[in-house]
């Protein structure tokens, strides 16, 4: 089972990392207690046995899935556990899903469409909910997946699927997921080979590694990294997460959380200056106002005059631009959204945005 990065721009204003450190520790902190029946809760899935074992994971397969269109998770993992006694071994195995109350019923982290499956064969489950708990952030429901497996000697495949709402962040757009990977410390000795695979959306924005905290999973695909002090932000333009790590045993818990795309661009502006008042959201020239409405010239009378040649050369920056200014260049390379292309060409930029540009030139 395993841990994920999180993502945030290189250059970013001090109130906005502060407001992302604390939304995200709390997220990372928010690990519930234990329930009464002694299996070991925790926000997301992994399985555990019940009680001592002698059982080892012998390789772990997850693979995460984001479903755009219905805004929810798919997740399958899959399990070889190896049993080195002369004769079968017959275990409760739990499989332990965090779900919780927030504002929005539509993101509570309940699973649906829960399925296990032993040695290719699917195999029925018992499905329970324990006592609700606070921990001071949200109120948690564990539900639990409970089946009785016989390990023969040997290996045994164990393979689960589900779908999940996830979580809604602060934000308000950033969608996240939580898996438990701690729980593989319950059986015996590391996971032999874990691997791990998160598939994202286009265009996809994550904030990583806060202090000290490390992720076993990095980025694949077409993606840029930008760094700021001991944190990452990256943003994937294809791909997603993953990692292939043997004898693994897992110290954290797993959580993913991304940006929607439109309000990451268009929260804050090139300056990592934010609005004071919900009147002055619109009133901005961030990112996402160059591409998608004309900009006007009261608009760029809120900046000084030496910003505007950054606003102008942004629209150009938000297609790839490469450019040779070494100052532009350097300002630029501070935002993770931005990865120069060498084959840039104006004809990837819109009427609205050539207009923009023109628009900010004459005011500069």
């Amino acid at each position: 089972m395993n841990h994920i990065p999180a993502f945030r721009i290189r250059r970013t204003a001090p109130a906005l990392r502060a407001a992302l450190f604390a939304l995200l520790f709390a997220l990372l902190c928010a690990q519930p207690a234990s329930a009464n029946d002694g299996l070991v809760v925790a926000w997301g899935g992994g399985i555990e046995p019940v009680e001592q074992t002698s059982i080892s994971i012998q390789r772990e397969d997850l693979d995460i899935v984001y479903n755009e269109e219905a805004k929810n998770w798919t997740v399958s993992v899959t399990f070889y556990l190896f049993n080195p006694e002369s004769e079968a071994i017959e275990h409760n195995i739990a499989f332990i899903n965090q779900a919780y109350t927030g504002k929005d019923a539509r993101f509570n982290g309940k699973i649906t469409d829960f399925t296990t499956r032993i040695n290719g064969k699917e195999t029925p489950h018992a499905y329970s909910v324990g006592p609700a708990t606070e921990d001071g952030f949200m109120a948690y429901t564990p539900e639990y997946f409970t089946s009785r497996i016989r390990f023969y000697p040997g290996l045994t495949e164990v393979s689960h699927r589900y779908t999940t709402t996830g979580a809604l962040g602060w934000g308000p757009l950033r969608y996240g997921i939580g898996y438990t990977l701690t729980t593989a410390n319950k059986w015996n000795g590391p996971i032999g080979v874990f691997n791990a695979t998160v598939r994202l959306p286009p265009e996809t924005t994550l904030l990583s590694e806060y202090g000290e905290k490390k992720s076993v999973l990095e980025p694949f695909g077409d993606f840029n990294i930008a760094v700021d002090g001991k944190q990452r932000t990256v943003h994937i333009r294809n791909g997603g997460l993953c990692a292939s790590i043997r004898d693994f045993r897992p110290e954290t818990d797993l959580f993913v959380e991304f940006y929607d795309r439109e309000w990451y661009l268009s929260y804050y502006d090139l300056f990592g200056e934010y609005p004071k008042k919900a009147e002055d959201m619109e009133k901005r020239i961030t990112p996402w106002a160059l591409m998608t409405r004309e900009i006007t010239a009261a608009d760029l009378a809120r900046y000084p005059k030496e910003k505007l040649r950054y606003i102008r050369n942004a629209v150009y920056a938000l297609h790839g631009y490469d450019f040779k200014d070494p100052e532009l260049k350097a300002f630029f390379e501070k935002f993770p959204w931005y990865k120069s292309d060498p084959d840039f060409s104006e004809s990837r930029l819109s009427d609205l945005e050539k207009r923009n540009i023109k628009i900010i030139a004459r005011a500069e």
